[in-house]
C-alpha cells in the first residue's frame, strides 16, 4: 500500500495531467530527444531519480524492522510493553 500511495499515485496523477495538457515549451526544452518520440508530450521520469528514493525507502524500512526485532527480543513487546520503554 505504501509503495502504491508513495510512488504509484503521484505517477498516475502526473500521467493524467500530461495526457490532458500535452507538450509545453518547458517540456520540449527539458526533453528534446523525447519530443519527436512523444509528439503529444508525456510524463517523463529519468531512471536515476528513482534509485535514490528506493534506497532511502529500503534503509528506512530495514531500520524500522530492526527496531521492531530489537524491541521484541529485549522487552518482549513490539509496540507496547513495560511503561519505561514505551
Amino acid at each position: 500500500v505504501n509503495v502504491f500511495l508513495g510512488l504509484g499515485l503521484p505517477w498516475a496523477i502526473a500521467s493524467v495531467y500530461w495526457a490532458s495538457t500535452g507538450q509545453t515549451e518547458e517540456w520540449r526544452g527539458k526533453y528534446p530527444e523525447l519530443k519527436y518520440k512523444y509528439p503529444d508530450g508525456g510524463f517523463a521520469v529519468i531512471a536515476g531519480d528513482l534509485v535514490f528514493s528506493v534506497i532511502i525507502f529500503s534503509a528506512c524500512s530495514c531500520t524500522a524492522l530492526g527496531v521492531i526485532c530489537y524491541r521484541r527480543y529485549a522487552f518482549q513487546a513490539e509496540l507496547g510493553g513495560p511503561r519505561g520503554v514505551k
